[in-house]
């Protein structure tokens, strides 16, 4: 019995401190940023006023986030793991003009993974791009206003482009780690767009 506990203990011993280690550096590998993503968002996070975390020694946290305030908008910026070693990237946002409505937004041609119905803006540009659904096709049509659907379109090239508005709080999400300063910032004026609704301001 002594011999069996002792086999144990060193099969634990091993688990924890050599496969741990080798699988954590696996992880780290697949989902760590190159350092020049960082590098530009550390200069974009300068350029607008917000905060960006610094990468940590977990997984978790080895991707750049910013967030902050621009006007009456809550902000927040990040990449995030996609699919298989690939990355995503993230805006979340929130203003001070809700409107009690749940709204998506997705390329035309892509798959649709809202369970609400399509509804059309009237505007030929932007529906041909965008496919809008949502729970109440009127107060959403309020709410794509012609300032709104303008700070959108900036970002409707965007690959896997995905919008979702529901009742105030916003999320963006597009293909890839961006690190173009140009692409942040159309992301940014088409988050406080949305948020503000009446009363955006361009943060390119």
């Amino acid at each position: 019995m002594l011999l069996v506990m002792a086999i144990f203990a060193v099969v634990a011993l091993t688990t924890g401190y050599v496969v741990a280690p080798r699988w954590w550096w696996r992880q780290s590998v697949l989902h760590a940023p190159p350092r020049a993503l960082f590098a530009n968002w550390r200069i974009f996070s300068r350029a607008h006023g917000l905060r960006l975390e610094e990468p940590g020694m977990r997984v978790e946290t080895r991707m750049p986030f910013m967030h902050g305030r621009l006007g009456d908008c809550e902000i927040g910026l990040a990449v995030i793991p996609g699919s298989g070693s690939g990355f995503e990237t993230r805006l979340t946002a929130r203003g001070s003009n809700t409107l009690e409505v749940c709204l998506y937004l997705e390329g035309r041609n892509a798959p649709s993974s809202s369970a609400f119905p399509p509804f059309d803006t009237a505007d030929v540009a932007f529906d041909s791009v965008f496919r809008a659904t949502a729970d109440n096709a009127a107060c959403a049509g309020r709410l794509l206003d012609e300032t709104v659907r303008g700070a959108l379109l900036a970002v409707a090239g965007y690959p896997g482009i995905e919008i979702k508005y529901e009742k105030g709080e916003i999320e963006m999400t597009w293909d890839g780690g961006e690190g173009d300063p140009e692409a942040l910032g159309a992301a940014l004026s088409a988050g406080v767009a949305l948020s503000t609704w009446r009363a955006a301001v361009g943060y390119r």
